[in-house]
């Protein structure tokens, strides 16, 4: 790890302190996340997609305009599926070391939420009698 030599260098001299900055990429935006799949790289890292899920949109619409404009009727839709989409927001891809750090941190915010809203509990894994 690369705090390795700062901390060789605090060995030598006396303890020294790291001060981080968290700025915004030009590429920042928020998510919505409602699940996440993925798995292990052939490099050793962990990869994850996170995505949304939502309706599919119809494949068009048509809207009936009378001479001055104004809509008549209601909208006829074509195309229109039963199908769900997943849309993939953004890709997480960590070493190990980041994903504990990462599991670590979200199990904290967890714990967090559950004792500061009375009746929300953790969700039992797929598989987990309740």
């Amino acid at each position: 790890m690369w705090l390795a030599g700062v901390a060789k260098m605090a060995e030598e001299d006396k303890n020294q302190k790291l001060r981080f900055v968290y700025k915004d990429s030009p590429a920042y935006r928020t998510v919505h996340v409602q699940g996440a799949y993925g798995g292990l790289t052939p490099t050793g890292q962990i990869f994850a997609g996170v995505y949304s899920e939502r309706t599919d949109y119809p494949e068009s619409s048509v809207l009936e305009i009378d001479p001055t404009g104004h809509v008549v009727g209601k909208e006829q839709y074509s195309g229109v599926s039963t199908t769900y989409v997943r849309e993939v927001e953004v890709g997480l891809l960590m070493s190990l070391d980041t994903a504990k750090s990462f599991h670590s941190w979200l199990a904290e915010r967890i714990k967090i939420l559950e004792k500061a809203i009375p009746g929300v509990e953790a969700e039992k894994p797929v598989g987990e009698p309740k």
